[in-house]
């Protein structure tokens, strides 16, 4: 549960704008070893973003501009997880973003996202996440 948080917190983070420690210290106070995770969450996020964000276009059956920021946000903490942390299986990472779904997006939007990450864990071998491009004889293209 108390990862659950961190991931909550890391999406609120993505959502604000905001640097981890301001959400974490104003809104959900985090463990200090689920601080570190989430931080280590956050700055791949980010460091990665513009790559994940291609991935989410590409497996996304909405376009770009109708996806709610939340849901967007959902889905690069989760794909980032998905392709980086290879420690944190990919059922717990898909259930970790339905159920951040269930908590800060709407009914709508579950299913939506369980499809992508789905779809993108299927396609897991095509997409490179240590180089952030598309993996080898890969027809997919995000950049």
């Amino acid at each position: 549960m108390s990862r659950r948080k961190a991931r909550m917190v890391v999406v609120q983070a993505l959502y604000a704008d905001a640097d981890v420690d301001e959400i974490e210290e104003h809104f959900t106070p985090l463990k200090d070893r689920d601080k570190i995770f989430a931080k280590k969450l956050f700055d791949g996020v980010k460091s990665h973003q513009a790559y994940i964000d291609r991935i989410i276009e590409h497996y996304s059956s909405k376009k770009w501009q109708k996806l709610y920021t939340v849901d967007k946000n959902i889905l690069r903490l989760a794909i980032y997880e998905l392709l980086f942390c290879r420690e944190t299986p990919y059922k717990v990472v898909i259930d970790e973003a339905v159920e951040l779904t269930k908590t800060l997006g709407n009914e709508k939007t579950r299913a939506f996202i369980n499809a992508v990450l789905d779809r993108v864990k299927r396609d897991e071998g095509k997409i490179d996440s240590r180089s952030g491009h598309q993996g080898k004889g890969s027809n997919i293209q995000f950049g």
